[in-house]
């Protein structure tokens, strides 16, 4: 059977291209054939097996140290043997709730702007937080007599000089004894800034074996204590103390030598945290 020539070209165009991996695609819309390559997958695969990975880039994240801190070197405060003595008796009044005092001046007091009335001495009891109820010795002119006085807060009673009936104690009357137990005002403030404070050695004080104390403060630091009484820079302050307990026995405040006429106030403490009862007379 002979093969026309048109058919043989025909025949081996078809070998080629199967030989060349093409194959043959219509497109719907024209007549005439296009050529789409074939992909060979298992010679992809290869290509893609020995291909070397990209090195992917890994984000490291250091943390550098902070620095610490030098510790603060601290002043060690070194306390003399009286600043050790003074900060016991100071922890020791702190723990004192009631007490009976005993004062006695030496000098003159006024109790009035007009100094008309001055107060020679008192006797009494302290009780905290701010209370006390004392017998105030005075002078009327050249007459003495006896003024009963009670102080709980910012209310102060005084016994009429001539009814003797309680009352408001009058404008201007600044004496409380309660301030020895305030924090900020009284003996504790005192002591804790007490000047030049040294040990004058060991007395006895009624049968009681005491430390004394001395040192000097400011008119400033004793003027609530004092009803403003006491004037300079250098005030004397003699303090006793039991030797066993740590008690306040004594104190007394001395005006410089410079003043005319000093003053001087000496308290004396007895019965310490005995039970003590103040409560506010009718008026």
């Amino acid at each position: 059977m002979r093969i026309s020539r048109s058919l043989r070209l025909g025949m081996l165009a078809a070998v080629l291209l199967v030989a060349g991996g093409c194959s043959w695609w219509e497109d719907d819309e024209s007549d005439t054939p296009t050529l789409v390559p074939t992909v060979d997958t298992e010679s992809t695969a290869e290509a893609n097996a020995t291909r070397t990975p990209r090195a992917t880039a890994t984000a490291r994240i250091t943390s550098t140290p902070r620095a610490t801190s030098t510790p603060r070197a601290t002043a060690t405060v070194v306390l003399t043997e009286a600043q050790r003595a003074l900060r016991d008796l100071n922890e020791q009044w702190a723990e004192t709730d009631t007490v009976h005092f005993e004062l006695d001046i030496d000098g003159e007091t006024f109790l009035d702007a007009n100094g008309q009335i001055e107060l020679r001495g008192a006797e009494g009891d302290l009780a905290r937080p701010e209370s006390a109820a004392a017998t105030a010795t005075v002078y009327g002119g050249f007459i003495p007599f006896d003024v009963e006085i009670v102080t709980i807060g910012d209310d102060a009673y005084v016994t009429n000089f001539i009814t003797g009936d309680w009352e408001r104690a009058p404008a201007g009357f600044d004496f409380n004894p309660a301030l020895m137990f305030d924090e900020n005002e009284g003996l504790s403030a005192v002591l804790t800034n007490l000047r030049e404070a040294e040990l004058a050695g060991t007395e006895n004080i009624d049968g009681r074996q005491a430390r004394h104390i001395t040192g000097l403060t400011t008119e400033d630091e004793v003027d609530d204590l004092t009803a403003d009484q006491f004037n300079g820079d250098d005030i004397r302050l003699d303090v006793w103390m039991d030797a066993e307990t740590d008690q306040l026995l004594r104190l007394r405040l001395t005006e410089p030598e410079t003043e005319d006429d000093p003053l001087a106030w000496t308290l004396t403490f007895t019965d310490h945290n005995d039970p003590v009862t103040i409560e506010a007379p009718d008026i």
